[in-house]
């Protein structure tokens, strides 16, 4: 038996290696194509989101206008928009408790401070007794 060089020997291996993945490539398995339809797929989530992220910016631009002319207030307006207000829908799901949903836009604050409004209007209209 001839002995086979290293030459040889890696020459055969990368042969096999290139046969291996060829096939692998050529093989239409549903891993195969999935990098291509997840990449697609990606694209058009940004694509979407992308859309949606203008769409806000111009919808709380478009409000902030009708607002303030006060640039600074509608620099604070438009920051508490897109983060603050972004946050509550988030953790209280998709209404936050401020928001009266009777009347489709403004704000309910008879729940704000639970139950101590009571208290400040029992002050403010009880009758005043003479003082002793």
């Amino acid at each position: 038996m001839a002995k086979m060089t290293r030459e040889k020997l890696k020459g055969i291996v990368k042969e096999c290696l290139v046969e291996i993945l060829a096939e692998g490539l050529n093989n239409k398995s549903p891993e195969a194509g999935s990098p291509k339809k997840k990449r697609r797929a990606q694209a058009a989530e940004e694509k979407r989101l992308a859309e949606h992220r203008k769409k806000f910016e111009y919808k709380v631009e478009d409000t902030v206008s009708g607002l303030t002319d006060d640039p600074i207030m509608a620099s604070i307006f438009k920051d508490t928009a897109s983060t603050t207000l972004q946050e509550q829908y988030e953790r209280q799901g998709s209404t936050p408790s401020l928001v009266d949903p009777t009347q489709g836009t403004g704000v309910s604050l008879d729940g704000l401070f639970g139950n101590a409004s009571s208290n400040w209007e029992k002050l403010a209209f009880e009758p005043k007794t003479p003082s002793r």
